[in-house]
């Protein structure tokens, strides 16, 4: 089980270097759901690998720059309602609210699978 310490540094983590996107593709009638962080501590990101169970890690394109990445939208999901009750920042905050309500109407995710439960 994963300490309540934990998810919070990973909100943290997330709040100062984390992105959560929505892309809609009109010609596949959906949407691009997917969280990440950028770090230049490749070992930073291990730990918030391993710390969810979820995600992977990718060199961004940048010398010593990775990228943790979560783009299954159940995981994404259920990612984002782990670390929205330890979460300060407003405008972050906003963002995944965002996320969560439009994932809700355009395709709620139910039943999550045993494999995608990070927490």
């Amino acid at each position: 089980m994963v300490k309540d310490e934990d998810i919070a540094w990973v909100a943290g983590i997330f709040e100062g270097e984390g992105t959560v996107e929505l892309k809609h593709f009109a010609d596949r009638n959906g949407y691009k759901c997917q969280v990440s962080i950028t770090n230049k501590d490749i070992s930073l990101l291990k730990a918030v690998q391993k710390i969810c169970g979820a995600g992977d890690i990718y060199t961004n394109g940048h010398p010593d720059e990775y990228k943790w990445q979560i783009q299954r939208r159940g995981e994404a999901r259920k990612f984002l309602l782990g670390i929205l009750p330890y979460m300060k920042s407003d405008y972050k905050k906003h963002q995944v609210e965002n996320w969560l309500y439009v994932d809700d109407v355009e395709k709620p995710v139910r039943n999550i699978p045993e494999r995608w439960q990070l927490w």
